[in-house]
């Protein structure tokens, strides 16, 4: 029973966190975005002290079970591992595929101290922190999914195909190694699962083998995907076990039991480092099947103008969301799991392609504008490297300043009467005037207290996208400020 309920909660929690990160519809981020804040990394990213917490008391209780109940990359390798088990034949599946392995001490610390440093370092100085996010499940989970949203956005630059290629080897050799050696990666790579198995160790409840029923057969060794069990010395490395209850399933003497430790020693190994745990699995399929959305690209402008497709225009510095108070602050706190960016509405948000701020969130106005009315990158991000903001603070911030070429603008240059940008900036912040004292030429004249650098003159101005005008970018661009203030 415990076993079903583990399953039940594992599989309604991956379904969950995947169609968080696959819907575009709204209606998961709006319900249950809850489920990328109990993630270990993020909460510990935005100092969420009651998920920590709650988590490593959750551990220190019932052991690991948040790799195999909460973690959605834990899941997924549970179900690769029931694959791997239903493809190796019917004598394999009955015998099992496994067996007792010391722990690999050197790799767990080895990871986890790297880890840590990284991480640090990403917090506190100048060294991005998508180096330490390498490593942490949930974000390798969360790119991986949304690879299909993010991946033609990084095509265009020699280091966005090397981006591609890393996620695809990383989340690849993942799969692999759950599909061939169970939770080997959980258990020789993974910071989080080390860190908790610092703690599972002295859990209160825990698989127990009772020696006066154990008959020594190793068929719990054998089906132990975390390979933590040790049936000579009837002992299980709690560091490592997940509490998937595969051992008290397999175990035909029904020796092993889900409780307290008992008070005497269950073999006379005394002096072995009585690690109980294993851990593992099983998640079924859960597919990551999603629709495939793509944009749909109008070739005339009503019907009038044909249309060609407007390049992005480039500021001198990132322009990173509205609530991520600037640049530093998103490259010291952003996990890179791409969350904001699939479920960006108005097509804005993209991944970096700049080594320091490598697969994080940035700004184009080519495809859209950033609604003064939409809060949702602030509202999905888990770890608040973006704030949740409401209508009215995200209205008065300032991201960064309008700034106008004359040398491309219809109206200032070609005497045109146009004012797209000044008619649809939501701040009021433009204003045609004459070019000169007397003259019939209007130009956009924007106060750079008022614009909050939305993007929408960017996005609604005609240059770079009708095909009968010159050039390939807009006519006004946003210029980014280091800093996100007040106005």
């Amino acid at each position: 029973m415990l076993k079903f309920f583990r399953i039940l909660l594992a599989v309604i929690s991956f379904a969950a966190v995947t169609i968080l990160f696959l819907d575009t519809t709204g209606y998961a981020a709006s319900h249950w975005a809850w489920m990328a804040r109990i993630q270990f990394v993020p909460a510990l990213l935005a100092l969420n002290v009651a998920v920590l917490v709650g988590l490593l008391l959750v551990t220190l209780l019932v052991g690991r079970v948040y790799c195999s109940v909460i973690c959605p990359l834990g899941i997924w390798q549970d179900a690769a591992n029931r694959v791997g088990t239903a493809l190796s034949g019917k004598r394999k599946r009955r015998a099992g595929r496994f067996g007792f392995r010391r722990q690999a001490l050197r790799w767990r610390t080895g990871f986890l101290t790297v880890f840590a440093v990284l991480f640090v370092a990403g917090v506190f100085t100048a060294l991005p922190l998508w180096l330490a996010s390498a490593m942490d499940p949930y974000g390798i989970f969360g790119r991986s999914v949304t690879a299909w949203r993010w991946m033609p956005a990084m095509t265009g630059s020699a280091t966005g195909i090397v981006v591609i290629f890393v996620v695809a080897a990383t989340f690849i050799t993942v799969t692999l190694m759950a599909f061939t050696r169970g939770r080997d990666y959980c258990n020789k790579v993974c910071p989080v699962g080390t860190l908790l198995g610092l703690v599972s160790r002295h859990a209160v409840l825990r698989p127990v083998i009772d020696t006066d029923k154990c008959n020594g057969c190793g068929q719990c060794a054998r089906h132990c995907k975390a390979s933590c069990i040790d049936p000579k010395a009837h002992a299980i490395d709690l560091s490592r076990c997940v509490v998937c209850m595969d051992c008290i399933e397999v175990c035909t003497q029904k020796a092993i039991s889900f409780g307290p430790k008992r008070t005497k020693a269950p073999a006379p190994v005394a002096d072995k480092p009585a690690d109980e745990g294993r851990r593992a699995f099983l998640t079924g399929g859960a597919v990551l099947g999603a629709g495939l959305a793509f944009d749909v690209l109008a070739k005339t402008d009503g019907g009038l103008a044909p249309l060609k497709c407007k390049k992005a225009s480039h500021s001198a510095g990132p322009l990173v969301p509205t609530g991520a108070q600037g640049v530093r602050h998103l490259t010291s706190a952003c996990t890179t799991c791409q969350l904001c960016i699939t479920h960006c509405p108005n097509g804005v948000l993209h991944p970096s392609t700049r080594l320091e701020g490598l697969m994080q969130p940035e700004m184009s106005f080519n495809d859209g504008w950033c609604r003064t009315d939409c809060t949702v990158c602030g509202d999905v991000c888990p770890t608040e490297a973006i704030a949740s903001l409401t209508v009215a603070e995200k209205s008065s911030i300032k991201i960064g300043t309008a700034v106008v070429d004359l040398n491309t603008c219809i109206s200032a240059h070609d005497g045109v009467h146009c004012g797209s940008c000044a008619r649809h900036c939501p701040a009021g912040a433009i204003d045609m005037v004459p070019v000169r004292e007397g003259s019939d030429r209007l130009r956009p004249l924007v106060d750079v207290n008022a614009c909050i650098g939305c993007g929408s003159c960017e996005y609604h101005c005609p240059v770079g996208r009708v095909a009968s005008l010159p050039g390939d970018t807009a006519a006004i661009h946003v210029e980014a400020i280091d800093v996100h203030r007040f106005i």
